[in-house]
Parts: structure tokens; C-alpha cells; sequence
């Protein structure tokens, strides 16, 4: 049965690419084009020494607006509508200034703490949205994402090698279906959509044609009525 399963994947040109192309794409992109480190803060600065404090500022600092009568409600307004992800707020003097940061982008906020860290007491940095810096409200959203893509082509992976085994596959290849047309109707039958837009049809066994003489009927899902037709149990 092994030696069955690597003929076959040995015939099977696309599946071999599939195998050796495919890590090797993945390592690159995350290996070299996933960077999270940042390099530029889109900064404006607040208050009566802007221009003068704008002009000492370096890297990651990119400063995109620089407004003297800039207020502190209005950076944290700026900081929440994601306008800036950062805003040096100034004083008279110029020499020590506080950088309101974007909690909310991680990355971005790790490098402008440890920028204005740098700075020996020049610019103390506040972090909002997100003081501790946690990365859970980062990566929990991102990793329901990852995980739920896995798992609906986990789900349907399993389902087409049932279907081959079973037999039905090879009644599906020589209907006027394409392939991605059963690949969807496997995901659309174990999604929440799908079992909302079930449709109703009476069972055709004996027990069934019961059930419809009283009345009741069965749920069956578009995909399940195909292969009932192909099956010739309809």
C-alpha cells in the first residue's frame, strides 16, 4: 500500500512541484520577507518648540506634520483614528518632551519606546491603548485567522480522500463539475453559512416517503443532493 501511494505520487508531476516548491517558497517568505522590525513611526509634533524639537528628531521618527497649537487631546485623537503612531508632545524649553505612542501597532510602538529610551531623558515615552505592550492582542486575532485556514483545508483534504475512497470521486470527475466547484461545496457543508442556507427535500426510502405522507421532511445540503443523483439513490 506505501509503495502504491509513492507511484502514484511520483506520477503525479503538480502534487511532486506541490511537495518541493511550496516549503521552499514559504521558508523564503518567512524567513526573509516577514520583517517585523520598523524603521519608520509616521510622527507629528505638538506644541510651542515643535520646529525646533522636529528637527532633532532621528530614526524611526518619520514626522509628517508639525503643528505649535497641537493639543494633547488632539494627538490622542490622531494616535486612535491611526493618523500617526506617534506624537511628541513639547514644552517651553525644548529640552524635555513626551512621545505619545500607538500601543495598538506593537512593532511600531516597541521601536519608538526604545528610540525615545535613547534619547537620555529627552523624550519620555507614554504608551496608550496598550501600556504593557502584550503581544495576546496582537497575535490572538492573527492566529484565529491562521488556525481557522487550516483547519477548513484540513477538513476538506480529509473529505476528498474519504470521497476517493469511497468511490464517489471518480463519479464526480465525469460530471460537468470543475474542481474547485467540489472543493467549495466541501467547505460550504461544513460551514455555518452553509447550514443556514440548507434547503428542505423529502427522504426517497420507504422511512422517508413516510415521514413526507406526515408531513416531515429532511435537511439536505446542495452537495448531498449531487452525489444522491450521481449515486442513483434519487
Amino acid at each position: 500500500m506505501i509503495l502504491k501511494e509513492f507511484l502514484e505520487l511520483r506520477r503525479d508531476k503538480r502534487t511532486m512541484a506541490m511537495i518541493i516548491v511550496l516549503p521552499l517558497v514559504l521558508l523564503v517568505i518567512f524567513g526573509y520577507a516577514a520583517n517585523f522590525q520598523v524603521n519608520d513611526v509616521p510622527t507629528r509634533v505638538y506644541g510651542p518648540t515643535a520646529q525646533a524639537v522636529a528637527a532633532q528628531l532621528k530614526a524611526p521618527f518619520d514626522v509628517k506634520e508639525v503643528d505649535p497649537s497641537g493639543t494633547r487631546e488632539e494627538a490622542t485623537d490622531a494616535l486612535r483614528a491611526q493618523d500617526a503612531g506617534a506624537v511628541v508632545l513639547t514644552d517651553e524649553t525644548g529640552k524635555s518632551s513626551t512621545v505619545l505612542i500607538d500601543g495598538s501597532s506593537q512593532f511600531s510602538a516597541q521601536a519608538a519606546s526604545s528610540a525615545a529610551l535613547a534619547t537620555g531623558g529627552a523624550l519620555k515615552p507614554d504608551i496608550l491603548f496598550n501600556p504593557d505592550l502584550k503581544t495576546s492582542w496582537v497575535m490572538v486575532p492573527a492566529l484565529i485567522g491562521m488556525i481557522m485556514a487550516f483547519i477548513g483545508t484540513i477538513v476538506t483534504a480529509i473529505g476528498l480522500v474519504r470521497e476517493r475512497q469511497a468511490g464517489t470521486l471518480e463519479q464526480l470527475a465525469v460530471m460537468p463539475f470543475k474542481a474547485s466547484d467540489v472543493i467549495v461545496g466541501k467547505r460550504r457543508k461544513r460551514s455555518t453559512a452553509a447550514e443556514k442556507t440548507r434547503i428542505d427535500m423529502p427522504a426517497r426510502t420507504p422511512r422517508g416517503r413516510a415521514r413526507e405522507l406526515g408531513g416531515a421532511s429532511r435537511s439536505m445540503t446542495p452537495l448531498e443532493i449531487m452525489l444522491k443523483y450521481v449515486s442513483g439513490k434519487m
